[in-house]
């Protein structure tokens, strides 16, 4: 066991950034290449951050993280292309190759700096370019709140 918890934080801080995770409970499955974080998890990665009540993070066959899933009153606060966002869902995801965030239920992201939300049933974040798309749903339409300076 503990082979296996060292294997996945070196593997964690071998990436680009140290990364860093809290929680009450943790399980890792080697031969499924999942891990399992859970009870008030809180992960950091440089500036970034993202809590929630329950974290998976899949690996591949050499084990390297390729997508983080974390449930239950996800909360963000991350740089996209240097302005910093808050956000929250009830469900989010991280694709670790594409640089991607999908966020599901319930999803709100505001610019930190200023007044500016988005609120959708589904909101994708690319960081490599910055674009942000939102999803409604037919009972619950996608809304963009923003401040008009005069």
């Amino acid at each position: 066991m503990r082979y296996i918890i060292f294997l996945i934080f070196a593997t964690l801080l071998s990436a680009k950034d140290e990364i860093e995770i809290s929680a009450k409970n943790f399980v890792a499955n080697e031969k499924d290449g999942i891990s399992i974080f859970s009870g008030d998890v809180v992960i950091l990665r440089g500036q970034d951050k993202l809590s929630s009540q329950e974290l998976k993070i899949y690996f591949d066959k050499d084990k390297k993280p390729t997508k983080y899933e974390a449930i239950g009153e996800v909360k963000i606060d991350i740089e996209i292309t240097k302005k910093r966002y808050l956000g929250s869902a009830n469900r989010a995801e991280y694709d670790v190759l594409n640089d991607l965030y999908i966020f599901q239920g319930d999803s709100e992201i505001s610019q930190k700096e200023s007044e500016n939300r988005v609120i959708g049933e589904k909101i994708v974040v690319d960081r490599k370019s910055g674009k942000i798309r939102v999803d409604g749903k037919d009972d619950k339409p996608v809304k963009f709140i923003f401040s008009i300076e005069e």
